[in-house]
């Protein structure tokens, strides 16, 4: 079983390039795996380059690779998250959209 963010993005790319005689499922799968691989890499930014914003909602990742949700809040000193221990965090990034009526279904 493929991931559906993947498999919806190889949908994506069959309408784009729906030409093409030489695809098949594998391919579209493979180049849609590829391209949504970097863009989730890209979409991590580093807590040393830069903080979120002030009660900005984020996913963080800590140097144990640990995911989760929290709120990133600024004081004097730079800053600091709700329940993750700052000391822990590597990187962030903003919250995905929420799926829609028509995802969900």
């Amino acid at each position: 079983m493929t991931d559906a963010r993947i498999e919806a993005a190889a949908r994506g790319l069959r309408r784009l390039f729906s030409e093409s005689e030489l695809a098949n499922d594998a391919m579209w799968l493979s180049c849609a795996k590829c391209i949504l691989d970097a863009a989730d890499a890209a979409a991590w930014i580093k807590i040393s380059d830069k903080t979120p914003d002030d009660n900005q909602d984020v996913l963080v990742a800590t140097y144990d690779r640990i995911v989760t949700a929290d709120t990133f809040n600024m004081d004097d000193e730079g800053g600091y998250f709700d329940i993750t221990d700052d000391g822990d965090v590597t990187h962030w990034q903003p919250l995905p959209a929420p799926p829609t009526k028509k995802a969900a279904t």
